[in-house]
Formats: structure tokens, sequence, C-alpha cells
């Protein structure tokens, strides 16, 4: 991600293939800033999910996860942002 072209194209990926399409059909206003607070949910995520491996969330079971961190996805897809 150090690398310009790399980073514009992993931004690129994460707003508009990652969460663009859902935050073009769900969110009422500023849909470049929720989907990129989405886009950095999803990528740290994933990162200390897979990459880091950082333990309680490597191990937890898919429905763990997403009950933690689903209630503030759709915040930042429909809720106020203020």
């Amino acid at each position: 991600a150090s690398h310009d072209a790399a980073a514009r194209l992993l931004r690129e990926f994460i707003t508009t293939v990652l969460v663009g399409r859902v935050v073009a059909a769900v969110a009422p206003d500023q849909p470049e800033l929720r989907a990129g607070l989405c886009g950095a949910q999803l990528f740290g995520l994933g990162l200390v999910r897979y990459v880091l491996k950082l333990e309680p969330i490597a191990s937890a079971d898919h429905t763990t996860v997403v009950a933690a961190v689903a209630p503030t996805l759709q915040r930042y897809l429909t809720g106020p942002l203020t």
C-alpha cells in the first residue's frame, strides 16, 4: 500500500467494488464518506483476522464477528454521521 499506484488501485477496489454498490443503493447522503468508513472497517477486520491473526478475532466464529461488526456497518451505511 505504500506504492502510489498500488494504493490507488486498493482504494478504488475498496470504495467501488467492495462497498460502493451497496452504499449507492442504500446511503441517504455522503456516499463517498460512507463507502470509505465501511471500507476501512472491512479492510481493517480482514487485516486483523486473516493477516495479523490477532486473537481472539482470528478464531472467533463468523456469527460472533458479524454480530459485533454489523451494527457499526449499518450505522455507517444509513445512520447519522455526526
